[in-house]
């Protein structure tokens, strides 16, 4: 059922199949079409490898393709910023160098990512987890791989905004209660004048969604055909939308802290 699945979902057909078993583990493939300047990521993959060691930035992305900072260090090329769910920006924006004339012993400059304080390093990343990709041109047709997280992912949040990935590599319905379970959200009031928590989602290749979704847990409301009982609604009051496409991110904006979500198993 799985490998059905991860067939429909991945557009990256051509890449010697979509999907691929490794023992017990699916190995699976995205595809994106990215645009200079800001690109809003999410990881859709579990934190470990097949081998059960930790992924990070350069086990997920083709980083070949991407630009490196200049040889003399003062011009930087693509960088990544990641959030951390529950805490925020990392104390770290991570820029990709390939630059083997700066190997020293220990230290390899070729085709890595390294911090601030220009030591290359692989930032860990878990399924759920967010990050901004800023790229000096665009790339076409941009890959995205790693073990297909099946055991789904739990995001507790803090008052405020908070960066959210879909982990599931496929299209999801925050209003689909088999996928995505919300518990401790703040609906719209029963007037409908006040909003309680809700969400930006940005779509890769052509950044933030138009409308704003909401939540809203308000029986009252129900008509025939409409239900808006614990779900999402766009801004003309439509409920039972706000789609999360594979590999996208959003900002959940929370009234109050302790807010679950919970992306289910496929």
């Amino acid at each position: 059922m799985i490998m059905k699945e991860l067939m429909t979902v991945f557009a990256a057909c051509a890449i010697a199949g979509a999907a691929v078993a490794v023992d017990s583990n699916i190995v699976g493939y995205q595809m994106h079409n990215l645009k200079a300047g800001p690109n809003l990521m999410g990881v859709a993959w579990e934190a470990v490898d097949v081998a059960g060691q930790p992924i990070g930035l350069a086990d997920i992305m083709d980083i070949s393709q991407l630009t490196s900072i200049n040889e003399d260090g003062d011009v930087y090329g693509d960088y990544v910023n990641v959030w951390n769910i529950g805490s925020g920006w990392d104390a770290n924006v991570y820029y990709y160098v390939d630059q083997p004339s700066w190997n020293e012993p220990g230290l390899n400059y070729e085709k890595t990512w390294m911090d601030g304080d220009f030591q290359p390093c692989n930032p860990t990343l878990d399924a759920g987890q967010a990050f901004w990709l800023f790229l000096k041109a665009n790339i076409s047709d941009f890959p995205f791989k790693g073990q297909v997280a099946e055991n789904g992912s739990l995001a507790t949040l803090t008052t405020g905004p908070n960066l959210i990935a879909n982990p599931i590599p496929r299209d999801i319905n925050l209003s689909n209660a088999s996928v995505v379970a919300v518990e401790g959200a703040t609906s719209v009031n029963e007037d409908g004048d006040i909003f309680g928590d809700y969400v930006n989602v940005w779509n890769i290749g052509s950044g933030w969604e138009a409308s704003v979704y909401y939540y809203v847990d308000q029986p009252s409301w129900n008509e025939p055909g409409l239900n808006y009982e614990k779900t999402w609604m766009d801004g003309d009051f439509t409920p039972g939308v706000a789609s999360i496409p594979a590999g996208s991110a959003f900002w959940y904006f929370a009234k109050d802290a302790g807010v679950e979500v919970t992306f289910k198993a496929l």
